[in-house]
């Protein structure tokens, strides 16, 4: 972890982590926006004699500024599983909240019965501005109803994070869970980017994101990462927000197994579980 402070504008990268990410403006700036664009469309239909509708309009609204889009902090415990038929050790990543998900859920619905009402309301009434605002709210309603779905998938996927085998390490976080062996990983490298944002020379946001990438030795032929262009490197990395492990843990952990071959035939076993947690006691750092 570095003691450097991140600096405010300019500087996209850096090395070490910044686990108290500052908040994403920008974010918030165009949650803002929507919620005032679906206020001003409340606004219209009620002045058109639809008081149901910019009801809706203006629950909606309301609704999509109080979603909780953030993940849990929550810890959770390392523990074996059994990945293929091969026993490994487990670092468990934080799935969506449920709340995000029935959030996202109840909003997408209420977004596509609204579109509903008002396209036939525009065109009973020859309005083609209600058509057209029926339109733009299913689109905004199939969006959440889609984002809801994947978000329930990954809270129903197993063994979803770092999976520790004697043979190497799997990333089970994403759609694709290639295993990286051991002797084609060259380290693993704890750095933070920010996304490039720019309004003319200032930054518009000081959202800083920390990440923990694995390193491969030359000829390893790993496909890039399809982070890449947020994390800034083609290595397979994996966002440490979403760590329920103290990520300063697993750093050390993962620095330990590769750097002494002869302790990784315990990854198969409860002694690697043992290991993570005398690890955390002593306040190891890597």
């Amino acid at each position: 972890m570095t003691a450097e402070p991140t600096p405010l504008r300019f500087r996209q990268r850096g090395e070490g982590w910044h686990l108290d990410p500052r908040r994403n403006l920008l974010f918030k700036a165009a949650g803002l926006l929507v919620l005032v664009a679906l206020l001003v469309a409340a606004s219209g239909w009620l002045a058109a004699g639809h008081p149901l509708q910019a009801l809706g309009l203006a629950v909606a609204g309301a609704a999509l500024g109080v979603i909780p889009f953030d993940r849990t902090t929550r810890r959770l415990p390392a523990r074996t599983v059994v990945l293929d038929g091969q026993p490994g050790l487990l670092v468990p990543t934080h799935p969506a909240k449920r709340s995000t998900v029935l959030a996202l859920a109840v909003l997408g619905l209420m977004l596509l019965a609204g579109s509903v009402a008002a396209g036939v309301v525009g065109v009973r009434d020859g309005r083609v501005g209600g058509a057209i605002g029926g339109a733009v709210l299913a689109m905004f309603g199939l969006l959440l109803v889609v984002g809801a779905g994947g978000a329930a998938r990954e809270r129903q996927a197993l063994e979803r994070g770092l999976v520790l085998l004697p043979a190497g390490l799997v990333l089970r976080t994403g759609r694709r869970t290639p295993l990286l062996p051991w002797d084609e990983i060259a380290g693993f490298r704890d750095h933070w980017s920010r996304p490039g944002r720019k309004i003319l020379w200032t930054e518009v946001t000081d959202q800083v994101d920390s990440w923990l990438s694995v390193q491969p030795v030359p000829g390893a032929g790993w496909p890039p990462d399809p982070l890449r262009a947020r994390t800034g490197t083609p290595d397979p990395t994996i966002k440490v927000a979403a760590i329920a492990v103290d990520p300063v843990v697993v750093l050390a952990v993962l620095r330990l197994y590769l750097a002494h071959p002869e302790l990784r035939a315990e990854l198969a076993t409860e002694r690697a579980v043992h290991r993570v947690n005398d690890t955390a006691r002593r306040g190891v750092l890597g």
